[in-house]
């Protein structure tokens, strides 16, 4: 049987913790020239994607832009036209 020292040590997880934050997951794929989607077409998502797309181009045109879409397409059929936008991509 374990001696109760060394079961406090082994229960204690201050040895491995971080000292700093985790990083912010959206600016982490930004820098890794990620983008995701993972909701609806909706106005505010387009544009957020397309200034992320302006932004990676101006940074570097010449490096690849990795785009993930993992989204029904739009909440309204009158907006079908963003998801096929997109597409064309």
């Amino acid at each position: 049987m374990a001696a109760p020292a060394q079961v406090e040590r082994s229960v204690s997880y201050n040895e491995h913790t971080s000292r700093r934050p985790p990083p912010e997951l959206p600016s982490l794929l930004l820098h890794g020239r990620i983008i995701y989607i993972g909701m609806p077409f909706v106005p505010a998502v387009t544009e957020l994607v397309i200034a992320e797309l302006m932004y990676l181009q101006w940074m570097d045109p010449r490096e690849p832009v990795y785009l993930y879409i993992n989204s029904t397409g739009t909440t309204r059929d009158a907006d079908e036209t963003r998801s096929r936008s997109f597409y064309s991509l």
